[in-house]
């Protein structure tokens, strides 16, 4: 008993000793994320600040402790505390990897990630199916850890902070993001970007949240660790937790409460009635876009037909002359003149023809736009219709705002389809090539198009050579195989199709064969041009617009490959396309 109270005094004076000699001596250096909100970032006044950095002022005040806090970019941060140029990190999640270049103190927070998606994605079930996407991650976070070291398929953005990589979400490049729940929660009430981004519900990384010191130097963690549980006893820990995460239990008052019910009814109001108004202008811009397209219609076929007399004219005229020549050879001047005249007068027809098309170009472009402005919002309100965030609904509302939907996203889809073909023409259309297995894309497209062969009840064969990995667009060539597949799946009553893949010396070659209605041979060579169907009759029984082969070729020829096909009415059709071998990307 009496060696045991020693011992506790030996261990006491050891630990007093330590505080006296790191409150006495040099000045200790601690960094941090200088962006990672709400636990420690610089504020709009130029303040370095936040939860982690008021739990380090607490510590060294209670410890009598004489520090220095600096601010660095996160990845900076780690090296300079393994090279020995600071001291301490004030913030650090704890995993096994990071413990062999650290010693971490008592936790002090339960910290976990999610994944958010651009709203109007379709809900992802596990991390696995982030395949298809390019996973926005902070440079040297631990969620870029988590993902090189469990899911290193999974493509990575690697952004310098989560505020800039939740950006990059929101402006367009980008559908998935991977952070730290609490400040992408943070950012995004910050930058109001609640109706833009969601949450996918697959939170991981659930961890210990740590200070953090240089592996094997523990008498400077055992000082922290001592502070730390002082400001716990004495209350202060909490007062900072409340201010910067608030407190889970919060009395309201009966006025508190009214004015909130009276501010949310207002909201609601104003919602709807903005969401009347956005249709309306909608309704209005398309009607008057639809006029504004008749007319040009209309006054191209007059043009034509004005085109094909003065054609019909000018050929009649040059026929009499050829038949004037043999007979008067002192004519021969003057036809030549005439002749030139209808040379010119045709080119400038054709000029006119070519600025028509270029104005029918930027007429498409920009009507598309105009027309896709509306379509977020409206699609996001009606989303948020049926799922109640306005109120109930009953089912009669539930099936109108639906069939809204449904149109809505058909219209959206003709409308991007119509951009597309506006981008091709005007030779705006981006691709983004990286190295890919097209097998891979090829098996993802069936796999989307599955359902609809098995609703035909239709046979499906699929051959898939050894390819080597290539260059591509991988998003531009899924959208041409689903594209060719829809078409096969649309025009194949009953029967087969038939998938393979083939390597050349220089290219590798999809093709894709169905035994379906076959396409007539008067519109072979205009298949691929916009607006043109296989079924072209008065009744259109297949539906569709005639713009996804036109589509195809363009996004195939972008890619510096061919694209044809082979087909006899009645007997089925097949479409091939090849891609090139290229050793590097250009």
């Amino acid at each position: 008993m009496k060696q045991d109270n020693q011992l506790k005094v030996i261990m006491l004076i050891t630990i007093v000793l330590l505080i006296l000699s790191y409150s006495q001596a040099k000045k200790i250096v601690v960094v941090g994320d200088d962006n990672f909100p709400p636990f420690e970032f610089i504020n709009e006044s130029g303040v370095y600040t936040g939860f982690n950095v008021d739990m380090i002022k607490a510590i060294a005040e209670q410890k009598n402790l004489e520090i220095e806090i600096i601010p660095m970019r996160w990845e900076d941060a780690k090296k300079a505390l393994l090279n020995g140029s600071v001291d301490l990190i004030q913030g650090i999640q704890k995993t096994p990897e990071r413990e062999a270049n650290y010693s971490f103190s008592n936790s002090f927070l339960i910290t976990y990630n999610e994944v958010f998606l651009i709203r109007g994605i379709k809900n992802i079930n596990s991390i696995e199916n982030l395949t298809p996407f390019v996973v926005v991650v902070q440079k040297s976070d631990v969620v870029e850890e988590y993902f090189k070291k469990n899911y290193p398929h999974i493509l990575l953005y690697e952004a310098d902070n989560q505020e800039k990589g939740l950006l990059e979400l929101v402006s367009g490049d980008y559908k998935v993001f991977s952070g730290d729940y609490y400040t992408t929660k943070y950012l995004i009430k910050k930058h109001r970007l609640e109706f833009f981004v969601k949450e996918a519900g697959l939170p991981f990384l659930k961890g210990e949240y740590c200070m953090a010191v240089k592996k094997g130097d523990e008498d400077l963690l055992t000082v922290f660790n001592e502070g730390l549980s002082e400001i716990k006893e004495n209350g202060k820990y909490d007062e900072i937790y409340i201010k910067w995460f608030g407190s889970e239990t919060r009395f309201i008052s009966i006025n508190k409460i009214l004015y909130g019910f009276f501010a949310l009814s207002t909201f609601l109001a104003f919602v709807a009635t903005i969401s009347l108004l956005v249709l309306r202008k909608f309704k209005k811009t398309l009607d008057k876009r639809t006029s504004e397209l008749r007319k040009t219609q209309k006054e191209l076929r007059e043009y034509n037909k004005k085109l094909e007399k003065i054609i019909n004219e000018r050929t009649s005229e040059l026929r009499k002359i050829i038949r004037n020549l043999k007979i008067k050879e002192k004519r021969l001047e003057n036809s030549k003149k005439a002749l030139l005249n209808i040379t010119e007068d045709l080119n400038n027809a054709l000029e006119e023809l070519k600025e028509l098309d270029k104005l029918k170009t930027q007429f498409l472009s920009t009507t598309s736009h105009e027309l896709r402005t509306p379509m977020t919002p409206m699609k996001a309100q009606l989303q948020m219709l049926l799922k109640g965030y306005f109120g109930r609904i009953n089912k009669k509302q539930e099936e109108s705002i639906k069939l809204i939907l449904k149109n809505t996203e058909r219209l959206d889809s003709l409308i991007k389809e119509v951009l597309d073909v506006s981008r091709i023409q005007a030779k705006r259309l981006k691709i983004f090539k990286r190295k890919n297995d097209l097998n891979k894309v090829v098996k993802e497209a069936i796999n989307l198009m599955k359902p609809r062969i098995k609703e035909k009840n239709l046979k499906l064969k699929v051959n898939l050579a050894e390819l080597p990995r290539i260059y591509f667009d991988k998003d531009k060539i899924t959208q041409v195989i689903i594209n060719l597949l829809d078409n096969a799946i649309k025009f194949t009553p009953k029967g087969s199709i038939i998938i393979e893949t083939r390597k050349f010396k220089e290219s590798v070659r999809v093709r894709i064969k169905d035994t379906g209605i076959g396409i007539p041979e008067k519109i072979h060579s205009e298949l691929f041009k916009p607006f043109v169907q296989a079924d072209s009759s008065a009744s259109r029984q297949y539906g569709g617009t005639g713009l996804g082969l036109s589509i195809c070729k363009g996004i195939i020829e972008a890619h510096q490959g061919r694209i044809w096909f082979e087909s006899k009415e009645d007997r089925g059709t097949t479409f091939y396309f090849t891609l090139p071998i290229i050793k590097k990307k250009i």
